[in-house]
């Protein structure tokens, strides 16, 4: 009867895992998307301090959180969004702003769909 009960504990603290790992990727990964759509909406406005400003604290955000998001996700798309803030550096330093608002809304898409990957949805259960 004991190890029944330890069975279900166990199964019970993985469940509560899943949970909350679901809960911060979706939290943080909207947070970092909200971020990079308002980089994108300075850039075009050509407020270039604050659409630098944002693109750094998103990626900030993303640095400080990408250990949990590579424990979760696949690989691939982490290094792509790696590469997406780079090319967001590089437009920014150079003031381009019809390419920085493109690369910013791309990588706000990418970081919004990979939180979405693990939200629990009937689409993601099947």
């Amino acid at each position: 009867m004991k190890r029944l009960w330890l069975g279900v504990g166990i199964l019970l603290a993985l469940m509560a895992a899943g949970f909350w790992a679901a809960d911060y990727a979706g939290r943080i990964h909207g947070e970092i998307s909200g971020v990079l759509e308002d980089a994108s909406r300075a850039a075009l406005e050509e407020d270039w301090q604050q659409a630098v400003a944002l693109g750094k604290q998103a990626r900030e955000k993303w640095e400080k959180n990408r250990g949990v998001t590579a424990a979760l996700s696949d690989h691939t798309v982490l290094d792509e969004i790696d590469a997406g803030f780079a090319r967001l550096e590089v437009y920014g330093r150079d003031r381009h702003p019809t390419d920085f608002a493109a690369q910013s809304g791309a990588l706000a898409r990418q970081v919004e769909a990979l939180g979405e990957g693990h939200r629990l949805s009937l689409s993601n259960l099947l």
